[in-house]
């Protein structure tokens, strides 16, 4: 029994090396998740300005109240970086929202890895007139 006495801690040196990669590999996971929920809300905000501005498009300021709407439905509104209809809305015509966010991480860890800033773009796009 003395090569039992030689690796006595050894459980404990081999947790001690997988638990930093198993907590990377969570976060990064987490990251990824909060990432794709972000592009999801934006593409139900760049819906739902969309939406306001087909069905009000007449009204005067309808664009900017429509955009106003869907900046105020993100995440954060003040990460957005822009918002912007792609053509004014005519009857019959399709009008496109598109509304890019600055994405934070929730740790700051893979900014590096990532390139630093990461953006998110929403899309939503409807039939002018209703």
């Amino acid at each position: 029994m003395p090569n039992r006495r030689s690796e006595r801690g050894a459980e404990a040196v081999e947790f001690a090396l997988l638990v930093p990669l198993l907590m990377l590999l969570l976060l990064g996971i987490m990251e990824f998740a909060l990432a794709f929920v972000a592009q999801a809300s934006l593409a139900g905000a760049a819906r739902l300005g969309v939406r306001n501005y087909v069905i009000n498009y007449d009204s005067p300021g309808a664009e900017a109240n429509a955009i106003a709407l869907a900046t105020a439905a993100t995440p954060v509104p003040a990460n957005v970086a822009s918002a912007a209809f792609s053509n004014p809305c005519a009857p019959s015509k399709t009008t496109t929202l598109t509304i890019t966010y600055r994405y934070q991480t929730m740790t700051g860890i893979f900014d590096g890895i990532l390139g630093g800033q990461i953006t998110v773009t929403g899309v939503g796009s409807m039939q002018c007139g209703g």
